[in-house]
């Protein structure tokens, strides 16, 4: 079984959240957490799923018995969201926020439960759900479904079987829909925020069209955001640009690099050990080997990343996040 340390649960948390969008950073504190996801705050307490040792089929997470009170003190605009992760079976479980924050007794810790079976059941559907002893509906999901979840989290919760029912009968008729489909005009809506067109030009221009993290061209260089773009200090400014190639681009969005003050590049160190953790860290030593260790930057010192843009960057992606 494979367990969880804190900063392990978080990098799960936040992996998740970008793979529903990239609107998301990370707004501080301690677990419960804050993030702003997609168009909303949302605070998260997220534990290790693990076994009661008790039968086989019964796992749990372990809260503090000040956990309840630490959710009412959030802030009153935040959705609350409670999890469980298993790295085992690559699933969140799920309890119903409202149950917990009517919590009145005092205990140093408590359990939150949950089922290996329907876990696993999650992980080839996508969705379950399981009613516990004290007839609470906890619901089961693989990461990639976290938006899904947050969006009907009410239902899910409150009216479970049909709910459940619904949304798994959407997702599994959209995952059915032939990929080669009539060419048509459809509407899509979506949170956006206003880019300034000139953003992109003028980063690329900056950097002579070269990735800042390893001097590449060859058309594949894009604008990073240092401050994410949906963060009220995410100017579209060349000061909060890098330019950086598809790899490294990804790669500094999801923290797994950064950058100091002294525009010197790092590995972040949690995040390998997470990633190791998982078995997902293949081709690190060649990827290491590839990396400048400090930015190709601009000729004109006007356009070298702001400091403060750097630091912030990096906490809002909880880089070496204590």
């Amino acid at each position: 079984m494979v367990i969880l340390n804190k900063m392990d649960l978080f990098h799960a948390l936040f992996d998740a959240f970008r793979q529903h969008t990239d609107l998301v950073y990370f707004d501080g504190r301690d677990n419960p957490y804050r993030f702003f996801f997609k168009d909303k705050f949302v605070t998260v307490f997220i534990g290790n799923i693990h076994s009661t040792s008790r039968t086989p089929d019964e796992y749990r997470i372990q809260c503090p018995g000040d956990l309840p009170e630490k959710l009412r003190n959030r802030q009153r605009e935040d959705k609350v969201l409670v999890l469980g992760f298993s790295a085992d079976v690559n699933t969140f479980s799920a309890w119903d926020p409202d149950r917990l924050l009517d919590r009145k007794s005092r205990v140093q810790r408590f359990s939150l439960y949950t089922r290996l079976s329907r876990m696993q059941e999650a992980a080839a559907q996508g969705l379950s759900t399981h009613t516990d002893t004290d007839g609470q509906i906890v619901i089961m999901f693989r990461p990639d479904l976290i938006g899904l979840y947050v969006e009907n989290q009410a239902a899910l919760h409150r009216d479970t079987d049909r709910a459940l029912q619904r949304i798994a009968r959407d997702y599994k008729q959209f995952l059915a829909r032939p990929i080669a489909v009539k060419r048509q005009r459809i509407q899509v809506t979506s949170t956006a925020y206003p880019r300034n067109p000139r953003f992109r030009q003028a980063v690329l221009e900056a950097y002579s069209y070269r990735c800042a993290m390893c001097g590449i061209q060859l058309g594949l260089v894009d604008a990073a955001h240092i401050v994410p773009h949906a963060h009220l200090q995410g100017h579209d400014v060349v000061s909060n640009g890098l330019a950086l190639c598809s790899l490294h681009h990804r790669s500094f969005d999801t923290g797994l690099l950064y950058v100091r003050d002294d525009y010197s590049i790092h590995l972040n160190s949690s995040r390998v050990k997470h990633l190791k953790k998982m078995g997902r860290a293949d081709g690190l030593s060649r990827y290491e080997e590839q990396l400048r260790s400090e930015l190709l930057l601009p000729a004109n010192d006007e356009w070298f990343p702001a400091p403060d843009n750097l630091s912030l960057g990096s906490e809002l992606r909880g880089v070496e996040l204590a």
